[in-house]
């Protein structure tokens, strides 16, 4: 018997779904599901899996089924999941009386059921709960074509319901309101069409509802009125945004009242945009009010004096601009003001009397004190009376600031004392002289400096009996004139001499006569006012001079001069200007024709400049240009922009033309560029400097051998390169060369990539010119590291005697072991008899094969292959010891560079093998060049040699750098750098128990007869590799190709 779990028609369906499989069935009278009928079946998992509310009744019993989406409706604390295979009857006894009628209809008379928001109560929630459901009850059939049970589906709507109540409520709420407020309350709908009026607007207007709602409303509104009324509803319901306006419209009287109306837009529950609600307000009092206002505001606007309307209060009803400003208030700050905060003697019972009397009398003038907003107090001239505007009282009042009347006699007392004070505190030069003959009654300290005199010598005497230099260059005319005409007389620059310490001594002045007059406005004197502008003057005419002198400068350097107008783009030029730019003398341009002959590569450039130099003030920038005939030049264009208020508007400068400059330029460029090219080709290292010392060029073979980039030169200097004992040396000898201009040289030590010092032959000569003087210092840097070694390696061997044999010895002693088997018998001894056994069976074979048996030609030609054999062997055991016994020169080179090197050699046996070598190598590796040849070769010819008949062969090369601890060998340094690499192939392979024993000697994995080979090759690889301080590692399987793994550091520790 299958268990519940296992029924393919229970499987998912959410919370019921699981509860329907977990519960006892057999306790049940529908019994285990497994005697379910088919129908049940099918019906139960549409209703379980269904997105929809539905709950199932099955069988006589009526037994309950419901899916995830009814059980909501069953709420908390209720009847889930008890009901749940419970009978009908039993499960809703509170409803039956009501469903049972419905479940009998369909299983009897097979006809659905269907019924919208029926209140049908249900216990949820530990509670009788009044619910709404929209829901349908259809018949299900069994397997004979009966009905067996009722499937119903239902929807919850009771939050409908209430809402529904809720809206109806609420527009009844809304009525009550609207129907008892005199506000005119009006709705729309959301194509604008009136829908409601209240009450107010039948009363108010006289017009019927219905009259209203057609429109009529707007039929009421002033004819001045309407369109601007009718625009703002319109573009209101346009934006859906609130609006206002104030409008008159006709009451039942046939008189226009005032509204003050405001609209709301309105929207549903939704979100969705329903129509307006409108309310407007009678302001036909207030707009009276306002009119009366506005009266007497355009009387007060037009008076001379501040003009103020009171309310009885003591607040302000009206201010006019006058009185705001002589109090020093704004109009919003005016609205809280009354008159104690600006009646300084504010008297309230006063004020109370004086407001009541002037509603009966006009109130004759008195003088009183207003208080400004800073605290400043002055005195007024004040006229008050009282008015009165719909049925309110006012007092206004007109008040006149008398300050300055109070103030008239203090200044006229004080105006003689004043004038004199601000003559002695002028600072110009100022005088007064009174009466025809010009008397000296004032003068300052300033008028004194100027004419170079004291006061005693001048003051009280005629100005031209106490300096009688004037008298000679017209100076008693002008005043003559002044005094009798009453024009006044202005200089400028006017030069007098004047005896200054005995010695005439000439000034410019700028100063006006004055003429002076008494109450009855007759001139009775003369006030002097003037400036010595004679250090103005002659540094003018410096400037001049200067300027007359640079105009020759200009002339003599072939510039040509420019003034630029930013505003209206006009241009001023000279001659020369036009020549640079091709054209004859005295032509007339307009701006934009030189503009267009700019190089359109060079326009950038231009705008580039011109932006700078309206931010820094001065322009520079170089272009090419093409005359008129088409051919190009060059001219270098510089100027200074002017300013006036802080806009740039005016532009100075002039353009040179640096065609031959610059073709000079361009012929050094290409001249460096070879020089360059010959430099960077060049092995050695190669430097220049200027003739002061300072090193400007590196060939790439500096920064090659250094490891260093330009910048890093330039920030530390190449001094950084030579070894530290060697430095002071260097600088000093480089010193004595610059000094004297003698060759340099010297020998150094400069700093490798790696760290390694190496000894360089350095030598500088200088470059001279035509007059002997030293233009630029040429040097080079020639590597002399191996001559200067075996020297050193001499001294080294003497001091380091002891730990440089045992080194040899232990080296000699491993290779002593390995080669003592052989090293006598690969010498000349051994080769000479083999080679005159090869060419001596070479002879027979050529010359008397035809003499021989066919045994004895295959007896011959074994020997010959067993002396070919011996030859390779004796030549792979020289190749083996070679790793042993040569010169350790490491060198830093790509690992694909080798890889090429390899593959070239080989090129004929990859190319016959039909072979594919497939490298990603961009490791730099630090070895033994030839021996990494020879390790790479041994490699590539063995994936050769071992290749699977019919297949061709695929060679995969790749390398990768890592730590020894993240490379996976447990003999690796773990904080040294290596370089992996790893040949790959597809070949026969090897058994896996063979990875250690084909590094030996003379072992070989396959027969002499498959595959030809002396057993030597790998052995030499795995020399090599420990050559390198390395090791190697081989993988492989039958048929399956064979891969070999090499470990190097990237960077060898030389002793």
């Amino acid at each position: 018997m299958k268990t519940n779990t296992e029924f393919s028609f229970l499987q998912g369906g959410g919370e019921m779904g699981k509860l329907t499989r977990e519960k006892d069935w057999s306790k049940t009278p529908l019994g285990s599901p497994d005697t379910w009928p088919q129908s049940l079946r099918t019906t139960l998992s549409i209703v379980i899996h269904s997105k929809f509310p539905m709950f199932l009744f099955w069988g006589s019993n009526l037994i309950c089924f419901y899916n995830d989406y009814y059980r909501p409706s069953l709420g908390e604390q209720g009847k889930h999941p008890a009901i749940l295979g419970m009978r009908a009857e039993d499960a809703w006894p509170e409803i039956w009386h009501i469903i049972k009628p419905l479940i009998d209809q369909v299983l009897n008379e097979i006809e659905p059921t269907w019924s919208e928001n029926q209140l049908i109560p249900i216990f949820r929630n530990g509670k009788m709960e009044e619910v709404y459901w929209t829901f349908g009850y259809s018949p299900v059939f069994d397997e004979s074509e009966k009905p067996a049970g009722v499937l119903v589906t239902c929807t919850e709507t009771t939050e409908k319901i209430k809402a529904l109540e809720e809206v109806k409520s609420s527009e009844q709420r809304f009525k009550n309101i609207t129907e008892s407020t005199d506000i005119l309350i009006g709705l729309s709908d959301e194509t604008s069409k009136a829908t409601y009026f209240n009450t107010a607007w039948v009363e108010i207007t006289g017009k019927s509802l219905e009259h209203l709602l057609a429109f009529g409303w707007a039929d009421l509104i002033h004819p001045d009125d309407r369109d601007s009324v009718l625009n703002d509803y319109l573009k209101a319901f346009e934006s859906k945004t609130e609006f206002t306006s104030e409008f008159r419209a006709l009451d039942r009287n046939n008189d226009y009242r005032w509204f003050l109306s405001k609209g709301t837009p309105c929207y549903s529950a939704e979100g969705k945009f329903t129509g307006y609600i409108s309310s407007s307000l009678d302001i036909t009092s207030r707009k009276k009010a306002e009119v009366e206002v506005e009266r007497f505001k355009f009387i007060a606007d037009f008076a001379s004096d501040p003009f103020i309307l009171m309310r009885e209060d003591g607040s302000f009803e009206y201010l006019n601009e006058l009185a705001l400003e002589k109090w020093g208030y704004t109009a919003e700050e005016a609205k809280s003001l009354k008159v104690p905060d600006v009646d300084p003697i504010y008297h309230e019972e006063l004020f109370k009397t004086t407001f009541q009397r002037a509603q009966k009398e006009a109130l004759p003038l008195f003088e009183t004190l207003h208080k400004k907003k800073d605290g400043t107090i002055y005195p007024v001239e004040i006229q008050m009376k009282g008015l009165s505007i719909q049925g309110v009282p006012y007092m206004f009042a007109i008040a006149r600031d008398i300050t300055e009347r109070k103030r008239i006699d203090r200044k006229l007392k004080a105006s003689e004392r004043n004038l004199r004070l601000m003559i002695h505190q002028a600072p110009v030069a100022i005088a007064i002289l009174r009466g025809s003959n010009y008397v000296v009654e004032i003068v300052n300290k300033h008028s004194l400096e100027l004419w170079g005199r004291k006061e005693n010598e001048v003051l009280g005497k005629e100005i031209l009996n106490a300096m009688p230099e004037l008298n000679e260059q017209g100076i008693k005319a002008l005043l003559d004139d002044v005094y009798q005409t009453g024009n006044r007389f202005v200089a400028k620059e006017l030069p007098v001499e004047i005896l200054r310490g005995n010695q005439l001594e000439t000034v410019y002045i700028n100063f006006s006569y004055e003429p002076l007059y008494d109450d009855n406005k007759v001139i009775n004197g003369i006030m002097t006012v003037g400036f010595d502008v004679s250090d103005q003057v002659k540094a003018r005419l410096k400037i001049e001079a200067n300027r007359e002198k640079l105009n020759v400068v200009i002339q003599a350097s072939e510039l040509g001069t420019w003034e630029y107008n930013l505003k209206t783009h006009e241009i001023n030029y000279s001659n020369r200007y036009l020549e640079i730019f091709g054209y004859e003398k005295d032509s007339k341009l307009p701006h934009n024709t030189f503009l267009k002959q700019i190089h359109k590569e060079d326009l950038p450039i231009r705008q580039k400049a011109f932006e700078e130099a309206f931010a820094i003030g001065s322009l520079h920038y170089k272009a090419r240009i093409f005359w008129p005939d088409n051919s190009l030049h060059w001219m270098e264009a510089k100027g200074t922009v002017f300013y006036k208020n802080n806009e740039p508007y005016r532009m100075i400068g002039t353009v040179r033309d640096i065609t031959e400059e610059k073709n000079i330029q361009q012929q050094l460029i290409e001249r460096e560029q070879k020089f360059r090219l010959l430099a960077d080709s060049m092995p050695q290292h190669v430097w220049t400097s200027d003739p002061m010392g300072n090193l400007n060029y590196f060939n790439q073979s500096v920064f090659d051998f250094s490891g260093l980039t330009q910048a890093q030169i330039d920030k530390d200097g190449w001094i950084q390169i030579v070894h530290p004992d060697d430095r002071e040396e260097n600088i000093k000898q480089w010193k004595r060369s610059i000094e004297t201009g003698e060759d340099f040289l010297i020998e150094h030590r400069f700093k490798r990539y790696d760290g390694t010092y190496r000894w360089q032959l350095s030598r500088a000569i200088p470059q001279r010119d035509e007059d002997g003087n030293i233009r630029m210092w040429v040097g080079s840097s020639t590597d002399i590291q191996d001559q200067k070694m075996f020297l050193q390696e001499l001294e080294k061997q003497v001091k380091q005697r002891t730990s440089e044999l045992a080194r040899k010895n232990k080296d000699l002693e491993k290779m002593n072991k390995e080669l003592q088997s052989f090293a006598y018998i690969s010498s000349h001894d051994l080769q000479e008899p083999l080679r005159k056994i090869q060419t001596f069976a070479s002879r027979i074979i050529d010359k008397e094969k035809e003499n021989l048996s066919e045994k004895g030609v295959d007896y011959l030609s074994r020997m010959q292959n067993a002396a070919n054999r011996m030859q390779t062997l004796i030549e792979d055991l020289l190749a083996y010891s070679r790793t042993s016994t040569g010169e350790l020169k490491f060198k830093r080179i790509p690992l694909d560079q080798v890889v090429n090197e390899v593959s070239e050699n080989l090129k004929e046996e990859i190319e016959q093998k039909q072979a594919k070598l497939e490298v990603s190598a961009p490791c730099k590796v630090h070895i033994i060049h030839f021996q990494f040849q020879q390790l790479l070769t041994n490699l590539i010819s063995n994936s050769l040699k071992f290749a699977r008949p019919g297949i061709a062969p695929i060679i995969k090369i790749s390398s990768k750098t890592g730590t020894g601890e993240q490379l996976e060998p447990k003999r690796l340094q773990s904080n040294r750098t290596y370089c992996h690499i790893r040949v790959q192939d597809n070949g026969v392979g090897f058994d896996k128990k063979h990875s250690e024993i084909i590094f030996e000697l003379f072992q070989r994995l396959y027969g002499k007869s498959e595959y030809k080979g002396t057993g030597i090759g790998l052995a030499i690889v795995k020399k090599i590799v420990e050559n390198h301080n390395g090791i190697v590692n081989a993988s492989g399987e039958k048929d399956q190709g064979a891969t070999f793994d090499i470990y190097i550091p990237t960077l060898q520790q030389i002793d």
